[in-house]
């Protein structure tokens, strides 16, 4: 048994060498953007801390994802680590995405058919079974059911000339209901089972599209088989059944209305008066991309030609953190702070400190970025992720 006086003299350097290695997550709110690039491993790759006693389950959303369903995978293992993810089967893994940030994780992101991993590879898969493989240096986890053939339903007769809007919403309604019935199989997990659904067709809206894409918002109702099952994200009604909306993108291809993807959130979609700039580096470090992309944004709102309510004096990038990672972009916390031009600016809403003489300091937004061949384009920013 280690005598006091010789813990201490172990634990003493440890401490020290803790303090001196947190010194830069300390710093970084205070550094100017020049120095931003500099951080950007830093805040990829976090410190590291003692892992927990106990983890924090994964969770997947949806569990049995088609082709071209958009996945969020979230979970709170604290242990400030990269998280690789992995689409899987028992004999072979992809790696499709990273993420990580401290307290846990989140990853969005796109599951096709052919495939394209982060090594810059573009996969075929065969029709088999595969998975969800979330992994750190220290931890495996594993789960979801990818099932490769997409949910389809004959076009209408007549609807390549013209689609009422009856059409539209019943190719809503048939599709979701081909996709809530794989829930009622009575062979996957207790938790994700549903006993009954209801859609109404009222509750189908097309927010986008006449033909292919067709975008719809559907709000419909489930009644799970337990009452704590994963379904329950949302609060529930006294009589168990929760009411989720799902945004769901329709494809014609081939004779076949197709689901193309399905999501919690609305598609990110450039508004027409929105400034959205685009880079094609020679670099492919996504911090660095985020910061180049930022550096054309904000500069964008430097020069003369911008109305005075909207123009910047300057501007100032204070911290950046990638959030998810996939081969079709990623997203990424942004810190920063801004001069504008007077007192009131359109730059005071959303969040920040409001200072004198038009800055703001501290404002936060999580930016989405899309990625075709090697050109990087800002598709929207926001206060949450």
């Amino acid at each position: 048994m280690l005598k006091p006086r010789t813990l201490l003299i172990i634990l003493i350097p440890g401490l020290i060498l803790l303090l001196y290695l947190g010194r830069p997550v300390l710093t970084q709110l205070l550094t100017p953007p020049e120095e931003v690039t500099s951080l950007v491993e830093e805040v990829s790759n976090p410190l590291p801390i003692a892992p927990p006693t106990m983890q924090s389950p994964i969770t997947i959303r949806p569990e049995i994802i088609g082709p071209g369903d958009e996945v969020t995978i979230v979970g709170g293992w604290p242990d400030q680590a990269e998280y690789r993810i992995y689409v899987a089967n028992d004999s072979e893994k992809y790696l499709i995405g990273k993420a990580g940030f401290n307290g846990g994780m989140q990853w969005n992101g796109v599951v096709e058919k052919t495939m394209k991993t982060l090594d810059g590879e573009e996969v075929n898969l065969p029709q088999d079974k595969y998975r969800f493989v979330v992994e750190t240096d220290s931890n495996h986890w594993e789960g979801g059911q990818i099932n490769l053939v997409a949910d389809s339903v004959p076009i209408p007769s007549g609807a390549e000339i013209r689609m009422t809007a009856a059409m539209q919403a019943q190719v809503g309604f048939d599709l979701l209901s081909l996709r809530l019935n794989k829930y009622k199989d009575k062979t996957i997990p207790v938790d994700l089972q549903l006993r009954e659904y209801k859609i109404n067709l009222n509750d189908i809206n097309l927010i986008s599209g006449e033909y292919s894409p067709l975008i719809f918002q559907i709000k419909y109702s489930v009644l799970p088989t337990l009452s704590n099952s994963d379904w329950n994200f949302i609060y529930p009604s006294p009589d168990g059944w929760v009411s989720p909306v799902v945004y769901v993108t329709v494809v014609a291809d081939n004779g076949q209305f197709k689901i193309h993807r399905v999501s919690e959130y609305p598609p990110p979609q450039i508004q027409p008066n929105m400034f959205a700039p685009s880079v094609t580096p020679y670099f492919t470090n996504p911090g660095s991309i985020a910061i180049e992309l930022m550096n054309v944004y904000f500069k964008h709102f430097t020069t003369d030609s911008i109305p005075n309510d909207q123009r910047l004096l300057s501007y100032k990038l204070n911290e950046i953190r990638i959030i998810s990672q996939s081969a079709y972009g990623f997203v990424f916390y942004l810190n920063y702070s801004i001069q504008g031009t007077n007192e009131a600016t359109s730059w005071c809403a959303g969040n920040g400190e409001i200072k004198a003489n038009g800055l703001v300091e501290n404002k936060v937004w999580f930016v989405r970025v899309t990625k075709e061949g090697t050109t990087y384009t800002m598709v929207g920013a926001g206060t949450s992720p």
